[in-house]
């Protein structure tokens, strides 16, 4: 397998240690591969020179030359800036997270107030419904024992009558057969 290099003057790739393009000696060790070989490489484009009356009239003129103090100073103050720009935007951002995540949290302790609310009212009226239905069939029941009871009494009654009437007519047949027997034992 070949060992090709790259030249550093004008990136082809070279097999050996000089390149035929530019007679330039390589001393970098830089091995690369069979396709990077093959990869065709950059053109280097020349632009043209400029004249000395184009050049005389583009050049800008020179700003005066600062020194290195001030470059240091106007440094240290960009970074102040920088710095300080910085920490107002993370606190901007944090108070921006802060609102928002009290503002969901506030949302969320609202949604779950309601929800209780609709629940306790649901319960509320579950065990009214409970105590309208318990009342009613208590209240049926209740009547069915009066009436029961009033029939149960009203036939002791009845029976009472009934045993009252006997016992009268028993009392009246004995007291006619007494007195039955008394007016015969008077007579006789």
């Amino acid at each position: 397998m070949r060992k090709y290099r790259l030249c550093p003057n004008c990136g082809h790739a070279v097999f050996g240690t000089k390149c035929k393009r530019g007679n330039y000696i390589l001393t970098s060790d830089r091995l690369i591969t069979k396709e990077e070989a093959e990869r065709p490489t950059p053109q280097v484009i020349k632009l043209p020179e400029q004249t000395a009356t184009e050049s005389a009239a583009k050049a800008k003129p020179e700003a005066p030359a600062k020194s290195t103090m001030m470059a240091v100073m106007d440094a240290q103050q960009q970074v102040r800036r920088i710095i300080h720009s910085a920490e107002q935007a993370a606190r901007e951002l944090s108070t921006k997270a802060k609102t928002a995540a009290d503002t969901k949290s506030a949302a969320i302790i609202a949604n779950a107030q309601q929800k209780a609310a609709e629940i306790l009212s649901e319960a509320e009226q579950s065990a009214e419904k409970i105590a309208v239905k318990t009342q009613a069939e208590t209240n049926t029941k209740s009547a069915v024992i009066v009436a029961n009871a009033q029939q149960k009494a009203a036939q002791i009654l009845r029976e009472a009558e009934q045993i009252a009437t006997e016992l009268t007519n028993r009392v009246k047949a004995e007291n006619d057969t007494k007195s039955a027997e008394i007016v015969t034992d008077v007579n006789k």
